[in-house]
């Protein structure tokens, strides 16, 4: 580029990753989206770039955990489906996979090639397509290693593979046909908290009460689904939107174990709350559980501004 700023441009641009490669050292994260979608603005700008400026951010802390977060976060058996962790949008934002495309382009890497082949091209953007075709294949495939935890900003990555097969460290067991019973194990040298956070489809209704957790469907409002632990009773705070998120309604729990000793939480004591999603906005209600007339509407609300009880 033959322009006057050229330089200065070339500058702030470096100034301003490594200010947030800074930032993902002290934790900071956008979640995959959208880590993926300033990283494709800055993979175009790489190819500008003579080899010392990519050596300059690739040697920093924070670089490597940055391109490991899609693979340790996908789906299994679909990579290009990633944990609904934060504001995820594998389908409209599949950013991440262009940019590792073009870095791929820069300097192959034998993971990156493994994971590139096995997505689906139709949902690849043009930007990474393109890409593909530049890369040399001067790298043989080989698969990231599954044998062991993986620490990324906000989240231990769990997992024994990227098979279909390969779930995370956890006990699963079919009781009947009605109930799921899921037990995970958490070994460490000293006690670190642990956080479950179940999603609930925008379109359902989420119910707590007697510190269990329902969802029901208005198109069949017998049909329910029941998430209960008798460790840790659920309460109506437990539900909200995760910091940052625009995405539907999230159940979140943590327990901070003392050493040797589980810590059970004071059993829920707080009335019936229904929380509804429509039109983009919240409506939450409260009443006590033998108010018949909210537990209909617990299954059946219509879309509307208020709730009257």
């Amino acid at each position: 580029m033959a322009h006057p700023a050229a330089a200065r441009l070339h500058e702030r641009v470096s100034l301003l990753f490594g200010a947030v490669l800074e930032r993902r050292q002290q934790g900071f994260t956008e979640g995959v989206s959208y880590d993926g979608y300033l990283l494709s603005f800055l993979a175009d700008w790489l190819t500008t770039q003579p080899p010392q400026a990519r050596e300059k951010l690739s040697a920093h802390p924070a670089w490597a955990g940055l391109l490991a977060q899609p693979l340790a976060l996908a789906a299994p058996g679909d990579l290009m489906a990633s944990a609904p962790l934060g504001d995820v949008e594998p389908v409209r934002m599949p950013f991440v996979w262009s940019a590792l495309a073009k870095l791929h382009a820069l300097q192959p890497t034998a993971t990156t090639a493994w994971a590139l082949a096995r997505c689906a091209l139709p949902a690849l953007r043009a930007d990474a397509l393109v890409a593909l075709t530049r890369a040399a294949e001067t790298v043989s495939p080989q698969p990231p290693s599954g044998d062991a935890p993986i620490q990324l900003n906000a989240t231990l990555g769990l997992r024994g593979g990227h098979a279909p097969e390969d779930l995370a460290w956890r006990a699963v067991w079919l009781i009947g046909r009605k109930q799921l019973l899921v037990c995970d194990q958490v070994q460490g040298a000293t006690p670190v908290p642990v956080a479950d956070h179940w999603h609930g489809h925008p379109e359902l209704y989420w119910w707590i009460q007697q510190g269990a957790a329902l969802l029901a469907s208005a198109e069949q409002p017998e049909r329910l689904l029941r998430i209960s632990s008798p460790q840790c009773p659920l309460e109506p705070a437990d539900l909200d939107r995760l910091p940052g998120s625009r995405g539907p309604l999230t159940l979140s729990v943590s327990l901070s174990p003392a050493p040797g000793e589980p810590i059970l939480r004071t059993p829920a004591s707080a009335p019936l709350q229904v929380t509804a999603k429509r039109g983009g906005a919240i409506m939450r209600a409260q009443a006590r559980p033998d108010n018949e007339r909210m537990r209909a509407i617990a299954v059946s609300c219509e879309e509307s501004a208020t709730l009257e009880f």
